[in-house]
């Protein structure tokens, strides 16, 4: 393979009929390079497993519950291991920084840092031996919600979990993956892309096969989001096989936080599981996101073009 893209293995792309099925190929193949293998996903078990006997030391009472893209395999090998803590009573704010001094004492985490101003407060560490980031979270079940809803839509529409990979993975590398830094977290992101292929025309009356045309979708992804949405006037909606919606028509708890210029450029992304939900409200790096997804709807149509 060609050096730094060891996903290519010896797999001859040019013998293929046209530059799309390249492509559509080359990002199977990179797909399944970036996806957990078993003895990957029993190491980040190992760790669940880990951080619930250490918190049971500190609340015996407590539970840990793993959520996200673990439950869903969404996720990326540097991806954040997201657990939630459920326990009666609930907890405190001085909680978050109990926490996290019990887990620098107990020798199991590296890097701990509490953020406790953002919309969900964290403790964030990485285990100390495997180096995984994790993410602790208290009495937030929707997280488990929406993990179930995210593995009822995969199971319908199969295409969603490539799809899901490749645009986590870009916006991983272009730092804008974090929610807390005003980037698109994890469920926004599968919401986007399943709203995409709900509305997808070619797909709605069966013209296409999703699962044989990543390429040609993923440049189409870049390019409605890059270059073609409205963000000023129009949000998304998964529910009921998808739609769009007047953002001014949204209930006004949606809007908490924003005004002016500021509503403007954010997306507008109603949660499956809760109505009353916008997923994307804390994504105020939208317009640094937009062109990051319209540069790359142009390089990818150049280079399927000079093919």
């Amino acid at each position: 393979p060609p050096p730094r893209c060891p996903w290519m293995g010896h797999r001859n792309y040019s013998k293929m009929a046209s530059a799309p099925m390249m492509l559509t190929q080359e990002l199977w193949d990179f797909v399944d390079y970036i996806s957990p293998t078993k003895e990957e996903h029993q190491i980040r078990e190992y760790v669940v497993r880990l951080v619930r006997k250490t918190v049971r030391d500190l609340w015996p009472n407590a539970d840990v519950v793993v959520f996200g893209s673990f439950d869903t395999m969404l996720y990326l090998p540097t991806s954040d291991l997201d657990l939630v803590l459920l326990r009666d009573g609930g907890f405190h704010k001085l909680d978050l920084n109990r926490l996290a001094s019990h887990l620098r004492r107990s020798g199991i985490a590296n890097a701990v840092t509490v953020i406790s101003k953002a919309k969900v407060p964290l403790v964030k560490f990485k285990e100390s031996i495997t180096l995984i980031p994790v993410d602790i979270s208290f009495n937030l079940t929707n997280g488990i919600d929406s993990g179930q809803v995210i593995s009822t839509y995969i199971k319908e529409i199969p295409a969603l979990r490539p799809l899901t990979m490749l645009v986590k993975y870009f916006l991983m590398i272009k730092n804008h993956n974090e929610v807390y830094k005003g980037g698109i977290g994890s469920y926004t992101t599968v919401i986007m892309i399943l709203s995409f292929l709900q509305m997808h025309p070619q797909i709605q009356v069966g013209n296409i096969d999703p699962m044989d045309n990543l390429g040609v979708l993923l440049i189409e992804f870049f390019e409605l989001y890059g270059l073609c949405f409205n963000y000023t006037r129009v949000g998304l909606t998964v529910r009921d096989n998808g739609s769009y919606f007047e953002k001014k028509d949204m209930p006004t708890n949606h809007q908490s936080g924003r005004s002016g210029q500021a509503q403007k450029l954010l997306l507008s992304c109603i949660d499956p599981n809760d109505p009353t939900n916008d997923t994307a409200k804390g994504s105020y790096s939208l317009q640094k996101i937009r062109e990051v997804f319209a540069g790359a709807y142009g390089a990818l149509t150049q280079a399927v073009q000079n093919r």
